[in-house]
């Protein structure tokens, strides 16, 4: 369509230019998209422009031979194109020949997946607490012995040497003239009883109020820490879906988009672990066919990786609903009669579009606050005052239970005393163990890799559904 001519009779006319536009879900005709974005590390070095509309933004795109070098990558590849080759069997990734995200993300999901499993090992196949009895009760490594080790092993100790001394002083042998001898001074003998039971009660007292809000409120920021997971899950769905439905006007803006928003719960979860920096990076192959090795290498020198991930969501969103967007030119049909029904169209497919990327956006800023959730979680402990009063007291305690029971149990207070220390002791290391539960080593701590690998999947479900809804519907109207 071209532009509308101005007119000299009327003066309240508006003089408007319009160009063709595209509809919601318009697919070029010559199957072409637009080109690669190029990564803000890299922009200020190279002349692409950030123009949403203009010409040079509709050449032909093609996607990445490869994803790497290894030899893995090489045979994710040709997983593609073994159909095109002549061969007699139809590979089923050849019905998604225009949906590139699509066959990269098949053809490497063995990989993730095997990435993903091997590097939360310790979280998926160590028991839960839902097993069972049995199972739970003859568990070792999660019980977190190692966090209690040297306290219960110093405790221990001391009800040894404390057994030891009292035999070898002779406290334990019967007095001369018998037991009644001891009984002489009632009244010193009650005095020793009223002290212990009134020391024993404000140690007890107090270790009970100091434990009870210890593992209260690490199992608090546990929880915490496993719901900002499940936020950001549920955001990645409803944002991928909202995505495949309005955003096939631009396949390339719109795979980036996804690409980069799986790549956003990767870098969540290496950020939280510390994984970046001297201590590595991303693993390669758990983001195979979503990330080439220049955006990983971007994300992994980036300062803080996931809000890099969520600039570049930002960034192809915008190339996907931005306000410059809906003026793309070459379209040969006209969508409206007329220029005023032309310029009605495009303002109400403007605010369509305005509207979704609002949406999009409100639902990436959820996604960073969660994982800023995470960062606090990880960053704040309990305050010094809470843990270190605790444990003095805690020590305090078991160091002097051998004093006021040895008179009374001989040597059975070293068992005496092994497993109470047991039982107080694992109570402060199983609050220590969840306090900050993202390590990859740890039993107890968040299966993240599973969060991971349920994104991806559900990724892959919605755009393999999406393609399949498209074709169908491009079959329909050729019929």
């Amino acid at each position: 369509m071209t532009s509308s001519s101005s007119s000299d009779s009327k003066m309240n006319r508006v003089i408007v230019t319009t160009t063709s536009i595209l509809p919601l879900h318009h697919h070029s005709q010559d199957g072409t998209v637009a080109p690669s974005a190029v990564s803000p590390s890299r922009m200020r070095n190279s002349n692409h422009s950030l123009q949403f509309g203009n010409a040079a933004s509709h050449q032909e795109w093609k996607p990445p031979s490869s994803m790497g070098s290894s030899s893995e990558e090489k045979e994710d590849a040709s997983v593609v194109s073994r159909g095109k080759s002549g061969n007699s069997n139809k590979n089923v990734h050849d019905d998604y020949d225009n949906f590139p995200l699509v066959q990269l993300m098949m053809t490497s999901e063995a990989r993730r997946t095997k990435a993903l499993t091997t590097e939360g090992a310790k979280q998926m196949e160590y028991p839960k607490s839902n097993v069972g009895w049995m199972k739970s009760l003859f568990v070792l490594e999660g019980r977190a012995l190692d966090r209690i080790i040297v306290p219960w092993t110093i405790v221990t100790l001391n009800a040894v040497v404390w057994a030891i001394v009292y035999d070898a002083m002779g406290f334990l042998d019967p007095p001369e003239g018998g037991y009644d001898v001891v009984s002489a001074s009632c009244q010193a003998t009650l005095r020793k009883n009223y002290i212990e039971g009134i020391l024993e009660l404000v140690l007890t007292t107090t270790m009970a109020f100091l434990l009870v809000f210890r593992l209260n409120r690490s199992a608090t920021r546990f929880w915490m820490a496993r719901g900002c997971w499940g936020i950001i899950v549920v955001r990645v769905r409803s944002m991928v879906g909202s995505i495949l439905l309005h955003g096939s006007h631009d396949p390339h803006h719109r795979d980036q988009t996804i690409k980069w928003i799986a790549a956003f719960s990767i870098a969540s979860m290496n950020h939280t672990r510390g994984l970046f920096g001297e201590n590595g990076g991303i693993d390669p192959n758990t983001v195979a066919g979503v990330l080439t090795p220049e955006d990983l290498e971007d994300l992994n020198s980036s300062e803080h990786p996931p809000l890099y991930a969520a600039d570049m969501i930002r960034f192809h969103l915008a190339g996907l609903f931005g306000p410059a967007d809906f003026l793309t030119e070459g379209n040969p049909k006209s969508i409206g009669s007329s220029p005023h029904d032309t310029t009605a169209r495009t303002i109400a497919l403007s605010d369509f579009r305005t509207q979704q990327l609002l949406s999009l956006e409100q639902q990436l800023n959820v996604m960073i606050d969660e994982e800023g959730a995470l960062e606090r979680i990880k960053g704040t402990p309990l305050p010094l005052v809470y843990v270190t009063h605790l444990r003095t007291w805690l020590m305090l305690f078991l160091l002097t239970l051998p004093y006021f029971w040895e008179a009374s149990l001989g040597y059975a207070l070293i068992p005496v005393e092994f497993l109470a220390a047991f039982a107080l002791l694992g109570l402060e290391g199983a609050a220590a163990e969840v306090e900050a539960p993202f390590s990859k080593d740890r039993t107890n701590h968040l299966d993240m890799d599973s969060f991971c690998l349920a994104i991806y999947s559900n990724i892959l479900q919605q755009a393999k559904e999406d393609a399949r809804r498209r074709i169908q519907t491009k079959q329909i109207k050729k019929a």
